[in-house]
Formats: C-alpha cells, structure tokens, sequence
C-alpha cells in the first residue's frame, strides 16, 4: 500500500516490504525512511505512477491529502494505474457540510485547494474510474469523510444539502467576524509573538490583517 501524509505508526506496524510511501515534503520522507526504511519517496500523488509500476498495490491510502491537490483529476488517474484491478483506494477528507453547518470559516485557508461533500467526491470519483462503495463521517479536522472505492465503470453519485447559498452564508459570516476581529486589533497597542508556523496560523494572520509592523517576532522549535 502508499501511505500518503499523516503517516501512522498503526499503519506502518505491518510488513515494512509491503508498505511505500510518498510525501511532497523532503523532510517527512527523510524522517519516514529513518524510521521505516528505504520504501519512500519525496514526490506528489499526481506523479506516482512515475515512481510505482502499474496494477503494483492492493490498496492505496490518501488521508488528508486529496484536498491539497491542484489537479484531482491527475492525482486519482496516477493512482487508479498503480492499482490493482481488484484493488482499493481509501481517501480522508475534510467533510464540507460541517463547515458550513458550525460556520467553521477557519477551515479556509491556502493549503486547501479543494472541499469536499459526499455528492462533490462522488462525482470527482466517477469521473476517475473510481466507485465509492463506502463513505462514512469520522472525527478528524471537525468532521471528516472516509471514502473507500474500487476500479469500475459504473456510476454513483451521492445527494447532500449542500448548496450555493449555504456557502454565500459561511463567506458573509466570515466577514462579519473579519471585520469585528480587526476591529479588536487595532485596540491592542502591543507587540504581537507568534509561537510555530502551522496552516491555521497563517489563517489567523491574515484574519487580522497582521503583518511585519504588528508582529515582532516568531519562533519555531521543528527540527
């Protein structure tokens, strides 16, 4: 199998021979192979059937990891000729609807290009050869769909509530709280510190439309 991003150490307890992975960060590979050994590489999904042979892997993991995609397209038809013609694909992304039913405008933010609902996979899924047999909510980011599918011709596509209006709702929302934020911020004559560097902490910066002559200084302790 490829464990794709937010590798585990539950996943990679089995047959080290019979597990590769692959990350776009050169770092997390150096790190996965220290401790995994020699099966992974420094490359993105859209890419991987340059690296695997075809019809090579029974099941391919991507959690987390479809929803920082630029071109889904390519990065599901790259998987489906790795794939076993009676192999499976399992995908975890963030579920749309629970942003847009708890307003959760955090999860907005550069990194994801994509947002998924179950009818918006399942038509992403059908147009890549892919069927979805299961999808099922999990906690995780929120809340998050688990998606297992296998190769076939046939069509599925799932029904939601979703809707255009929904998300005109969350951006108004989102704009209203911006406003109020920045507002706040401008009462607060200190010097601002900011402690790592992750995703959302680029969200927060730009909610408060922070920049250098806010902020004295950041500190990261990553090795």
């Amino acid at each position: 199998e490829i464990v794709s991003r937010d590798w585990s150490s539950d996943v990679c307890s089995s047959d080290l021979n019979s597990i590769f992975g692959l990350d776009a960060s050169p770092e997390m590979v150096k790190l996965a192979k220290k401790k995994y050994g020699d099966y992974f590489y420094n490359e993105l999904g859209e890419n991987c059937h340059n690296i695997f042979k075809n019809n090579q892997f029974d099941l391919v993991t991507c959690n987390n990891v479809l929803n920082h995609s630029s071109d889904p397209i390519s990065f599901l038809s790259s998987i489906f000729k790795i794939l076993k013609n009676n192999g499976k694909i399992l995908v975890e992304v963030p579920d749309w609807r629970y942003a847009l039913k708890y307003k959760k405008f955090d999860q907005i933010y550069h990194e994801h290009t994509l947002y998924f609902s179950p009818k918006t996979i399942s038509i992403l899924f059908n147009k890549s050869g892919f069927y979805i047999t299961n999808i099922k909510k999990i906690i995780y980011h929120g809340e998050s769909l688990r998606v297992l599918a296998i190769k076939s011709k046939k069509i599925k596509t799932y029904n939601d509530n979703v809707t255009l209006t929904k998300c005109k709702e969350l951006a108004d929302f989102s704009y209203q709280k911006k406003k109020l934020a920045n507002k706040i911020i401008r009462k607060i004559n200190l010097p601002i510190y900011l402690f790592g560097a992750p995703a959302k902490g680029n969200t927060l910066i730009n909610f408060f439309n922070l920049n250098y002559k806010n902020i004295k200084a950041a500190f990261e302790t990553s090795k």
